[in-house]
């Protein structure tokens, strides 16, 4: 070690860590990839390189996603709300479901929230808890609806890393490799996603 290295490691002991972990890690990573093909054949062994394969797929993947997107909208638009909402006439809205809790009118049981939760809040003024309640039923079905979407969006995302993997890379061994590495940093995003659909505490 030379007389600099040596003064290096006494004055920024933090910064020759940081740089040996990451000496480190991208030796692992270059050791995952297997021995260093140098020839144009060895090359060929690997992946076939053709851009677009990689380009169509793509371009499948962004349209399912816009498909399901669509559909996401539709469902929120027509079962997202757990009484059915009526028009100005008191009429059903139309593009709202059927399939709501119970036959109670909408308008009744936001006057009957109203009457029940009346206290000693000012003439005029409604109590904050009683619309953050009315929220709260009415938005039950959001839940369930984005679940289902998460794991209808997750499952075209795996699908299409795994098929491009089929497709362009030949060399099974790697190809098991790097998919195990692409299943890390999916579980790794989707278990963040899963952190925006648990429920939210009342309160």
């Amino acid at each position: 070690m030379s007389g600099a290295e040596k003064e290096m490691q006494l004055e920024f002991p933090s910064l020759v860590k940081e740089i040996e972990d990451l000496t480190r890690e991208t030796q692992n990573q270059l050791e995952m990839l297997g021995p260093s093909r140098q020839t144009s054949i060895d090359q060929r062994r690997v992946g076939v390189y053709r851009p677009e394969i990689e380009a169509r797929e793509a371009l499948r993947l962004r349209l399912r996603i816009r498909e399901l997107n669509e559909e996401f909208a539709e469902r929120m638009n027509r079962n997202g709300h757990a009484r059915v909402f009526r028009t100005v006439q008191n009429e059903v809205d139309q593009e709202s479901s059927r399939n709501s809790v119970g036959d109670e009118n909408i308008s009744d049981w936001i006057r009957k929230l109203y009457r029940d939760s009346r206290g000693v809040e000012l003439s005029g003024t409604v109590n904050p808890a009683v619309l953050e309640n009315m929220f709260r039923q009415q938005s039950a079905p959001w839940n369930q609806l984005a679940l289902e979407y998460y794991n209808s969006v997750r499952a075209a995302i795996t699908a299409f890393n795994n098929g491009v993997l089929g497709l362009i890379i030949t060399d099974e061994d790697l190809r098991r490799n790097l998919r195990a590495r692409l299943q890390r940093l999916e579980t790794s995003a989707f278990r963040r996603a899963e952190e925006y659909l648990k429920p939210a505490s009342p309160g």
